[in-house]
């Protein structure tokens, strides 16, 4: 798979929902730095990850949502993340969803977004 071999030293990216559906969306202002990093990924110089839960999340391009039907086109396009394994999804249990919220109410008190939380999860300070 092209993206598997990435090694653990590779930079590590999460790539929350909200960055997989500007990619879907193809917003202009960052569709060119996702399509820059999913490079990067398919000649494993970085690594992406996201949660399992965003396969359920990243369900309609908002062409789907505003036209009110749904296309087979978009579905493939949607599909086609999971696929070629350049992001890797990862399984969310009791455990991570523990220390995220930690994680998250450690760093509340220094001001920190929910963003920069997680940002340090992800095992890396660096996010999409």
């Amino acid at each position: 798979m092209p993206g598997s071999s990435a090694t653990a030293d590779s930079p590590l990216y999460y790539w929350d929902s909200c960055v997989l559906l500007s990619y879907i969306n193809t917003y202009d202002d960052r569709v060119a730095i996702l399509d820059a990093m999913l490079k990067a990924a398919r000649a494993r110089r970085i690594r992406i990850c996201t949660s399992t839960l965003s396969i359920t999340e990243v369900a309609f391009a908002q062409s789907e949502t505003i036209q009110r039907g749904l296309s087979e086109d978009e579905e493939r396009k949607i599909d086609a993340l999971w696929m070629d394994g350049v992001i890797t999804p990862v399984e969310v249990d009791i455990f991570i969803s523990r220390d995220a919220r930690s994680l998250m109410r450690e760093v509340k008190p220094l001001g920190w977004e929910t963003e920069s939380a997680r940002r340090y999860s992800s095992g890396d300070s660096q996010t999409a």
